[in-house]
């Protein structure tokens, strides 16, 4: 069974991308949204992979911003022009969604909620927990509002109790999402 995958243009170092984009099915790789995110198409549905700033990431490309905040604003403001009937944007987000704020900072998560709102998302992803006890994950999937979300869930990243990341996966499995009735 092949795989077909796009790759941001922009790398984070040498021969290493920022985000990429993998399917089973054919996808139609779009134009980066952002250097540190990924955008495809598969069939009617836009799928984004993104990192988005972390609280020690600084000023360097590709962030722009005096502040943290200001960074993930910037970012997030990118990633709203995104074709988005339907989107599924996901990645490493830096940020906790709710809870205690370790990664990013709570202007920026104020600036992802509004963009998830806009883009007429939810974040099925925000209410698992993390590995570490007392924490919220910083790695999400959001999905359409409209879509029938079926099972939601944090797969640790590790082998023979070892931690082979420090990111886990997360998976979220919808329904079929209707162009219809996935707009804002």
């Amino acid at each position: 069974m092949g795989m077909w995958g796009h790759r941001t243009e922009a790398e984070m170092c040498p021969r290493r991308s920022w985000a990429a984009v993998f399917s089973h099915r054919v996808l139609e790789p779009l134009e980066d949204p952002h250097p540190a995110s990924a955008a495809v198409r598969v069939g009617p549905v836009v799928f984004v992979s993104s990192i988005l700033p972390w609280r020690s990431c600084g000023r360097a490309s590709p962030w722009d911003g005096e502040t943290h905040a200001e960074r993930t604003r910037h970012t997030v403001e990118r990633l709203a022009a995104i074709p988005h009937t339907p989107l599924i944007w996901g990645g490493d987000w830096n940020h906790a969604l709710q809870g205690p704020e370790r990664a990013g900072s709570i202007g920026g998560r104020g600036h992802i909620l509004a963009a998830v709102d806009a883009l007429g998302l939810v974040v099925p992803t925000s209410t698992l927990t993390h590995r570490i006890p007392g924490l919220s994950p910083i790695d999400h999937v959001a999905v359409p509002r409209t879509a029938s979300v079926q099972e939601v869930e944090r797969v640790p990243a590790e082998h023979q109790k070892k931690w082979l990341s420090d990111h886990d996966l997360y998976i979220v499995t919808v329904g079929e999402v209707d162009p219809a009735t996935a707009a804002p």
